[in-house]
């Protein structure tokens, strides 16, 4: 690759030949994060015409692993730039792909939102393109936990359908009514995160979900727990009914490199009558030693652990999760790859 970059004809633009070389990798079958490896070290574009064409060229699904391949190669430094070329490789995707006869109309930039939960009430803020893909938030929080249902397939079983009714319910009644929202972000403070459509604000939140925007924040950290070598719990993500909380440090639901942490919480065989004592889990504010550390995630999971059995629940209310169904997730030191080491918690 280098050697072709190098050996460019003087009546072919590097843009041109940036377009040429991403086709041709693509039709060779070149993993996207692979292809932008190769046009990179080849010096075959600046890195943000690489990152971009890269994206345009393989979709919306290469976003995530090319970002973290070219993250991983320039630096935490370069990220910004590299997500900033991402989203605009992810507009000509858009415009690139053709219509199809009797398709619904596209997703406008406002259609979906991230409706902000912290327990001064609720925020909504229109989130859109790579934000609207990698689940980016607004920063200043001390936990952001996003609430992910299972396949809207799974959620016509009226079990599971009840329970992620349930949580909405008790977010809308405890949660979203605490305040007027508005406040600013604070480190003590923890938020949920629902993926909403906006224009409902007088709807009840559970008319008011974006079953859209779940699906993909869904599928997106499905893939990224594959390439982080986490394959039960990216099928679990895929198969289980749900709903998910997806909790992190970071203002973003999928990690983009150096230390993180993350907590996955499988409700599935969490009965309804326990989502008032989930959310108590996590609506309490962080002590200010714990804030920014993982330590206020243990805490977190330590509540919800500890839940089995309640006592203010009703003798007749559906038994403790068997099995494992509170996952940490950690990783230290930044890297081409992402791997991490799953601690799974049971009850």
């Amino acid at each position: 690759m280098t050697a072709r970059c190098a050996s460019r004809p003087a009546n072919v633009t590097e843009t041109s030949l940036l377009t040429i070389l991403a086709a041709d990798l693509q039709t060779a079958g070149v993993p996207p994060a692979s292809a932008v490896d190769a046009l990179i070290s080849g010096r075959c574009g600046n890195l943000a015409d690489v990152v971009s064409e890269v994206v345009a060229r393989y979709g919306p699904e290469a976003a995530v692993p090319v970002i973290e391949r070219a993250v991983a190669r320039s630096g935490d430094a370069a990220a910004l730039v590299i997500e900033r070329a991402a989203a605009e490789g992810l507009l000509r995707a858009d415009a690139r792909r053709p219509a199809r006869a009797g398709a619904s109309p596209a997703l406008g930039a406002g259609d979906d939102a991230l409706l902000y939960l912290p327990s001064a009430g609720g925020t909504e803020r229109p989130t859109a393109g790579l934000d609207r893909l990698l689940g980016n938030a607004e920063p200043g929080y001390g936990i952001y936990t996003y609430i992910l249902p299972g396949d809207p397939a799974d959620l016509g079983a009226g079990a599971h359908a009840g329970a992620y009714d349930e949580l909405l319910r008790v977010l809308e009644t405890y949660v979203l009514a605490a305040g007027s929202g508005g406040a600013p972000p604070a480190p003590s403070a923890h938020t949920f995160l629902v993926p909403v459509r906006t224009g409902r604000a007088a709807s009840p939140l559970g008319e008011r979900t974006s079953p859209e925007l779940s699906a993909l924040l869904r599928r997106t950290l499905a893939q990224y727990l594959r390439r982080a070598g986490e394959p039960a719990l990216a099928a679990r993500l895929a198969t289980a009914p749900g709903p998910f909380l997806v909790s992190s440090l970071e203002p973003r639901l999928v990690p983009r490199g150096g230390d993180h942490v993350r907590m996955l919480v499988d409700l599935s065989g969490v009965g309804r009558e326990y989502m008032y004592s989930v959310v108590d889990a996590y609506d309490r504010a962080i002590p200010a030693a714990d804030a920014g550390r993982a330590d206020s995630l243990r805490a977190v999971r330590s509540r919800l652990v500890g839940m089995f059995p309640d006592p203010a629940i009703d003798a007749a209310a559906a038994p403790p999760a068997a099995g494992d169904w509170v996952f940490m997730l950690a990783r230290a030191g930044a890297g081409p790859s992402p791997p991490t080491g799953a601690v799974q918690q049971g009850r």
